[in-house]
């Protein structure tokens, strides 16, 4: 569910909510909050701050029993006086146009 905030027809701040059902959970919903981006001229005028409990709000009234988002260690933070806790250690594959790194390379023998 994206969301965006608008000035004179500009978009000047947005970001995803994705929910996704999680069979350990009986079935809960989990929410993560995704691709937030203020304009650079729009950075600290709190138009994140109300993004973010805008997005929060969403997750709650669609009855989501937690909320994760990943962001870089600079932005914690920003999300930490917004209720946010780190948790855990966010580990990720990238998968790019450089042979090496794709999985059809000797590192990942197996087509996908």
């Amino acid at each position: 569910m994206p969301m965006v905030i608008l000035d004179a027809q500009r978009v000047v701040a947005c970001g995803t909510l994705v929910i996704e059902r999680k069979f350990i959970h009986q079935c809960g919903m989990l929410a993560h909050i995704e691709d937030i981006v203020v304009s650079e001229d729009q950075r600290g005028t709190g138009l994140g701050r109300i993004l973010i409990q805008q997005l929060k709000h969403l997750a709650f009234k669609h009855g989501c029993y937690k909320i994760t988002l990943d962001c870089d260690i600079k932005n914690e933070p920003f999300y930490a006086r917004g209720d946010f806790e780190t948790k855990g250690l966010q580990m990720c594959i990238y998968y790019r146009d450089d042979p090496a790194t794709t999985p059809t390379s000797p590192k990942y023998p197996h087509q996908l």
